[in-house]
């Protein structure tokens, strides 16, 4: 059976002849962790599998079902197939989560707590297998009630997580207060990585906030290699989407998880070590030159990159290079990560060591609003490879006190043009 794209009209009676023939099935997506492609669990995604029009995604039933009033009844059959799987990978010794989305009004029947914790039992499945999803918008329409039944299940010791996040509105306080373990990134900005840098910005941002209030984030609809390697670097621990697998039948999930551990697509290739290619940017100002769109390195500078890193003595000469410099020097990779900083820009930071920065983000060193920022001007720079030069702008001190710092970035490129990083300059103004 295939799933039909044209719309045809379903009546009351329908769904609720269906609902009675146990006609919708929850379809299983593989979840993946990114820095290996290991499996961590799959989303339960509801299909109904109509004996004449084939296989049909929710926008076809859910308003039949909800004009019926028969949405409670669907959900309970949803969330007891979710358990039902989830006792499959416990059998099978698989330590998987699976995850199945609740709508607003699902969390304000009376109950939900004592229906799932009853199925746990049933199916022998610890609480913590199972996740609940709830939408930010969902979230935010049905306040405290929804809030409440929430913290009931996380009490229960079911994993709880936000989806489709950054499309609403949730204040800091509000995911603070909720008993939250992971954000899902909305495909919609997932789709945008690498082509829309306002896209890339949120993503990073929302990757950040989740770090920092200890949730797990997980992207969906990840399609592409280059999506699964910008969120990779970006610092997205799982992910979900066509590119690993599309939703398939229980049936089909239990036996993809018994004979697999890992979904790696054929045509990515081993990424190596996460800082090849460093140096052949922190040659610079032994092998380059400047021109109007950033710096260039010559030709032979290129034969650097096949070394690595860790070389002792080449990032001890190269931090002796920067600390020439007469004002606060850094230089970072092509994804914003840096890889030098010399003695003042260090001080600035807040930190004495290179190793302590090596390899981080601007918001592993400042704070968040700071980041932000900072952040978004790399990718400007990176993105569009054009300069930002004496950039005026309020920076907090290790301290806590405020100074003006005057900054110029600009793109490091390799011999044949190609954007391999930025290198910034700033100034004290203050």
């Amino acid at each position: 059976m295939s799933e039909l794209s044209h719309h045809h009209p379903t009546s009351i009676d329908d769904v609720a002849r269906a609902l009675e023939a146990r006609e919708f099935e929850l379809w299983f997506q593989p979840k993946v962790r990114l820095r290996d492609q290991v499996i961590t669990g799959a989303e339960g995604l509801a299909r109904w599998i109509h004996p004449e029009r084939g296989v049909l995604a929710p926008h076809h039933f859910l308003d039949a079902l909800r004009n019926a009033e028969l949405l409670d009844q669907f959900t309970n059959q949803m969330i007891e197939q979710a358990v039902a799987f989830a006792g499959d990978a416990v059998r099978l010794d698989r330590e998987i989560e699976v995850a199945v989305n609740l709508g607003p009004r699902s969390f304000l029947v009376p109950g939900l707590a004592e229906y799932i914790d009853s199925l746990l039992d049933i199916h022998q499945v610890p609480a913590r297998r199972l996740v609940v999803e709830i939408t930010e918008e969902d979230l935010l329409e049905d306040g405290p009630e929804a809030a409440g039944a929430f913290e009931a299940l996380g009490r229960l010791g079911v994993r709880l997580a936000i989806d489709d996040f950054g499309t609403g509105y949730s204040s800091l306080a509000r995911l603070r207060r909720l008993p939250v373990d992971e954000l899902k990134i909305d495909q919609e900005f997932v789709g945008a990585l690498g082509t829309d840098n306002e896209d890339m910005v949120i993503v990073r941002t929302i990757i950040e906030l989740a770090r920092l209030l200890n949730h797990a984030t997980v992207a969906e609809g990840i399609e592409t290699v280059e999506q699964l390697e910008l969120l990779r670097s970006l610092g997205c621990a799982d992910g979900q989407g066509w590119l690993f697998a599309k939703p398939m039948p229980r049936h089909q999930a239990v036996a993809l998880i018994s004979t697999t551990d890992r979904l790696v697509p054929k045509h990515i290739e081993p990424s190596g070590t996460d800082f090849r290619n460093r140096l052949a940017i922190t040659s610079l100002f032994a092998a380059g030159e400047w021109g109007q769109d950033g710096i260039r390195l010559h030709a032979a500078s290129q034969e650097l990159s096949d070394a690595l890193i860790t070389d002792r003595q080449q990032l001890e000469m190269m931090t002796a290079l920067l600390d020439i410099v007469p004002c606060c020097a850094f230089i970072k990779d092509e994804q914003a990560r840096f890889v030098q900083a010399n003695a003042q820009a260090r001080a600035v930071m807040g930190v004495e060591s290179i190793d302590a920065i090596v390899g981080r983000t601007d918001f592993d060193v400042y704070p968040f609003d700071d980041a932000l920022r900072y952040q978004a001007d790399d990718l400007h720079v990176l993105t569009t490879g054009k300069p930002i030069m004496e950039r005026a702008e309020r920076h907090t001190r290790p301290d806590g006190s405020y100074g003006l710092m005057q900054t110029s970035k600009v793109p490091v490129r390799n011999s044949s043009g190609e954007i391999i990083g930025l290198a910034g300059f700033s100034s004290d103004l203050s």
